[in-house]
Order: structure tokens, then C-alpha cells, then sequence
């Protein structure tokens, strides 16, 4: 989350490991290309993710197989019913 950013795209698979939330978190601008490029992909703290955003617990707690997206941090989070997850 950089400055001025914010997650607009999430979506909550099975946890890889024992401290994995299993959320995904995306700005949803970014291409299949940066993604792809490990160095782009970083593991945070939740909590600090929360401090930054409040709103994300609403999208936090969603069940696994779960997607969320919103057009800006102001927008409410809306969940995604169609997404290939």
C-alpha cells in the first residue's frame, strides 16, 4: 500500500502456511506481467494493512473462495459473485 494508493480488488483463497490469512490484496491495475514478477508481491502484517485502511475488514472477513472489489478507497466494498477464482 503505497502512498496515495489503495486496495481496490481481493480475493481470499486457502491459506499456503499456518499465518496465511489466505487474502490477496491488488491496487487492480496491475497487469498478469507484474504479477508474475515475484519481486512485485510482498507479505504484510494485516493489522498494519488495517491501520492504513479500516474499511478492509469488511473484505478481511470474507470466507475463503471470496472476492471484493470497490472503485476507490471512499466506495463501499461490493462482493464480486462471478469472479474465477
Amino acid at each position: 500500500m503505497e502512498e496515495g494508493g489503495c486496495v481496490r480488488w481481493l480475493y481470499r483463497e486457502a491459506p499456503d502456511q499456518e499465518e496465511d490469512s489466505g487474502c490477496r490484496l491488488f491496487e487492480g491495475t496491475e497487469t498478469d506481467e507484474y504479477n508474475s514478477d515475484s519481486s512485485n508481491i510482498s507479505i504484510v502484517n494485516i493489522y498494519s494493512l488495517l491501520d492504513k485502511d479500516p474499511s478492509l475488514v469488511t473484505p478481511l472477513r470474507g470466507a475463503f473462495g471470496t472476492a471484493f472489489e470497490r472503485e476507490n478507497i471512499k466506495s463501499r466494498w461490493i462482493e464480486v459473485k462471478d469472479w474465477m477464482g
